[in-house]
């Protein structure tokens, strides 16, 4: 759970980030502005904030189910860059009508011929505060999935060591062979001393047992 709490943290973070831009577009609209015209400011938002957090969830079930927290990583990491896509795509449409209602608001002030041509082809109320609030929805977005990007954890299958049977398990390196060892000298054996002749026993003294004749 620690190595995907910052990613969790992201994106948790991000969803309540698009709530509150689409809800500050949504505020921001000028008056005139129905709540319908201006409701996908906060439904495109919301829907997207609802989809990170399922990711979210997703995510911190790193510890009962991989599977579904490895979808959760990805799809919130892929989340993010989408709505930064179709965001950034809607920017140049919304400059442009935006545009051609204040040309047409110049040229209406101004009498000029082709005001009324204008006034078919641009909106009834200004739509800048929709730029804004998709272009700043187009930068989270961008910001966030850097930062999911850095902070991807990952994640190693549990219980892949124990799953293997011994047939599927890599058989062991071929170990080196070693130099065959070379059998050592025997040992010389030691010189043997000479042995010391016996000497033979002196023979007996014959006067020794003769008795004595002196008187």
């Amino acid at each position: 759970m620690r190595r995907v709490a910052p990613a969790v943290i992201t994106m948790f973070a991000y969803a309540l980030a698009l709530v509150l831009m689409g809800a500050l577009t949504y505020l921001a609209r000028p008056e005139g502005v129905g709540w319908a015209k201006a409701a996908t400011a906060v439904l495109v938002p919301s829907i997207a904030a609802a989809m990170m957090i399922v990711c979210a969830v997703l995510s911190m079930q790193v510890k009962s189910s991989y599977r579904n927290a490895m979808i959760g990583i990805h799809l919130g990491l892929v989340l993010p860059l989408l709505v930064a896509v179709g965001a950034g795509m809607r920017v140049p449409s919304s400059l442009e009508k935006n545009r051609a209602y204040y040309a047409a608001q110049s040229l209406e002030a101004e009498g000029a011929p082709q005001a009324e041509a204008v006034e078919d082809v641009a909106p009834e109320f200004p739509l800048g505060y929709q730029a804004v609030g998709i272009g700043g929805v187009a930068a989270l977005s961008v910001f966030a999935f850097i930062a999911l990007l850095a902070q991807r954890p990952r994640l190693e299958k549990p219980g892949r060591e124990e799953d293997e049977t011994p047939d599927e398990r890599p058989a062991d390196p071929p170990r080196p062979m070693s130099a065959p060892v070379s059998a050592a000298p025997a040992p010389s054996p030691a010189p043997e001393e000479p042995e010391e002749p016996e000497t033979a026993p002196l023979p007996a003294d014959p006067d020794q047992d003769k008795p004595d004749d002196r008187v």
